[in-house]
């Protein structure tokens, strides 16, 4: 899946940053990202689009997952190769009260110098 996922990026994202796109924002929630690609294809997907498009447009990296641990180490992975904003769904599949969301955004913010967008699906 690897060397697909390699072929797709770099066919898509040059042509999309040629074509003066504003921004490129990858990962996102849908179930290819969140849950079906573990965090290694994830960053794998974040490094081809920031080998393609850095520095021609900016990049919004979803770290979005089930649990705060993986979204932080994807925010902390994000700030690595140096994109520009990393956004992130709360913690989801199970219900969480008020203040766990909260402290979720809490210690993302806390793991990270990028300005974090709250997604709200």
């Amino acid at each position: 899946m690897g060397i697909a996922i390699r072929a797709e990026g770099k066919d898509i994202k040059k042509p999309m940053a040629n074509a003066r796109a504003h921004l490129s924002r990858k990962s996102g929630t849908n179930p290819t990202f969140t849950q079906v690609m573990n965090k290694d294809m994830r960053k794998k997907v974040l490094e081809i689009v920031v080998d393609q498009v850095h520095g021609r447009i900016p990049i919004i990296a979803h770290v979005g997952a089930i649990d705060t641990e993986t979204v932080i180490e994807l925010a902390q992975y994000a700030q690595e190769l140096d994109v520009n904003v990393v956004s992130s769904i709360c913690p989801y599949y199970f219900p969480h009260d008020k203040q766990s969301i909260i402290d979720h955004y809490n210690s993302l913010c806390e793991s990270t110098d990028l300005p974090v967008m709250i997604y709200n699906n």
